[in-house]
């Protein structure tokens, strides 16, 4: 039994290592391929071609602030 136990410990804790592997991995790849869509950004700018090629938005896409006007009514009216 004690055995068993001392397998399953080890076998829990290789997975769990395992885990912590993908998982370093799958953030590394990331934080890379976010480097490069800044490395792109800076050598082609905000707004070209190459960067809605890499799934960003082109500066000139984003709506633009507007400004509500204001239905104020006196008390007279």
């Amino acid at each position: 039994m004690e055995t068993r136990q001392t397998t399953e410990t080890q076998a829990a804790a290789a997975l769990a290592a395992a885990r912590d592997n993908a998982t370093d991995g799958e953030w590394e790849f990331h934080n890379v391929i976010n480097g490069a869509k800044t490395q792109v950004e800076a050598q082609y700018g905000e707004n070209s071609n190459q960067i809605q090629s890499l799934g960003r938005k082109k500066k000139s896409e984003y709506a633009k602030p507007t400004t509500r006007q204001s239905t104020k009514k006196g008390p007279a009216q």
